[in-house]
């Protein structure tokens, strides 16, 4: 019984071992490829589309937003 418990378990860890790992195999197989002037402009617009959907303006600095574990601002 005992045996029978440990092989199911280690057939299990492989399975999920070798799922995972074909999993993120197929995710970096084709990378996209480009240029760094493409990259710059995609990683400004997704900042911008972050800022929107946290509310934040662009003008608006970090900190005023930020707050410490304590719950107090970062900048009292």
């Amino acid at each position: 019984m005992d045996g029978g418990l440990f092989l199911v378990f280690v057939l299990l860890s492989l399975g999920g071992t070798v799922a995972l790992y074909h999993a993120i195999e197929s995710e970096t197989a084709d990378p996209e490829v480009m240029d760094r002037r493409e990259a710059e402009s995609i990683a400004r617009e997704e900042a911008q589309r972050r800022a929107r959907r946290l509310g934040r303006r662009r003008d608006e600095p970090r900190s005023s937003a930020r707050r410490t574990q304590s719950g107090d601002r970062d900048d009292e």
